[in-house]
């Protein structure tokens, strides 16, 4: 940020004689872009010794160019700020004025539009840091995320399993699914629990006995013979619907007995059921909130990882947008120490 401001008496002198700007300027570009080469090798280095952190040379290869712009792009800001300064204590000043902006704009504080943040080189540098850590990567390739806020809540969980929501639902809390951070801490030991099971359905009760007809009385009552056979026929009439009815009320206070078991059985269930949804649903529930959370504030910085097409796609758009703005910051730069060489 001092670059340029530091030497301007030596430029207004080297100027006179045969200096030209673009080399000049281009000399200063080249050494920013070798501590860039040379800081984003360090920190890599120093990033990937001190954590674990799983990542394949590609993902490494892109990240190391995505931080080398990143570091070019803050050299170029400090570059422009040398250049519109009139003294080296001024640099700082304007150093912080081109700060706040770069912050601001990042899209990591707050969501805005992606054409307010396209100006700012930290915003790309973000999205390219965020993408490839692969945070996002289970989100950006589940399409059921891709659906509207009404659509996905009308989706039971048992939906969001049968259409293969790899990053919703039960499947949230699969690692191998949806392997985003933070989720976990919502885990639930029923996710993984069967369903209580409902007790059998109560059979029908008992039918009424159907009692047998009793015996008709001889027709001539006066014939002992007759109706000693008669009463002897009703005594054993009356006990088989005695039998008859004793089974029937034995049967019938079995059932009771089976329909009170089966009420104090489905009252058990219904409550285990309603406390098993219920903690199925807050937990999958709570997450899909965190990973929306997400998404809302920085889901356009999610990309596929897996998919390498897509992100050596997606990436170089971000590192084009990193080269036009040091392109930017490059001819500010040219038109600001050409304004000060006429001005002098």
């Amino acid at each position: 940020m001092r670059e340029f401001v530091k030497e301007a008496d030596v430029y207004k002198r080297e100027r006179m004689v045969n200096l030209k700007i673009f080399p000049y300027v281009s000399s200063k570009a080249w050494v920013a872009l070798l501590f860039s080469i040379y800081g984003a090798v360090v920190f890599l280095t120093i990033r990937f010794l001190a954590f674990d952190i799983p990542s394949s040379p590609l993902i490494l290869g892109l990240y190391y160019v995505s931080l080398v712009l990143a570091v070019l792009a803050g050299s170029m800001s400090g570059l422009l700020a040398s250049a519109i300064s009139k003294s080296p204590s001024v640099a700082p000043l304007v150093m912080i004025l081109l700060i706040i902006p770069q912050i601001v704009l990042s899209g990591s504080l707050a969501p805005l539009p992606e054409n307010v943040t396209a100006i700012a080189s930290t915003r790309w540098a973000f999205q390219d840091f965020v993408g490839l850590t692969g945070m996002g990567s289970d989100v950006a390739s589940d399409a059921c995320w891709k659906l509207t806020e009404d659509e996905r809540d009308l989706m039971s969980l048992e939906q969001k399993t049968v259409f293969g929501c790899n990053c919703m639902g039960l499947a949230v809390f699969e690692p191998n699914s949806c392997n985003f951070p933070g989720v976990g801490q919502f885990y639930t030991t029923e996710i993984d629990q069967p369903a209580p099971v409902e007790p059998a359905a109560l059979g029908p009760e008992p039918a009424e006995p159907v009692i047998p007809p009793a015996p008709e009385p001889p027709a001539d009552q006066n014939d002992q013979i007759a109706m000693v056979q008669y009463m002897n026929a009703l005594n054993s009439y009356q006990d088989e619907v005695q039998v008859i009815q004793d089974q029937f009320r034995s049967e019938m206070d079995l059932y009771r007995s089976q329909a009170d078991l089966f009420t104090a059985q489905m009252k058990d269930y219904q409550t285990a059921k309603i406390t098993y949804d219920a903690a199925r649903s807050t937990a999958v529930g709570s997450a899909e909130a965190l990973i929306k959370g997400n998404i809302d504030m920085m889901g356009w910085a999610f990309v596929n990882v897996r998919n390498t097409e897509n992100l050596i796609t997606w990436i170089t758009k971000t590192w084009i947008a990193q080269l036009i703005i040091i392109g930017v910051y490059f001819v500010f730069i040219l038109v600001l120490i050409k304004r000060k060489d006429a001005s002098a």
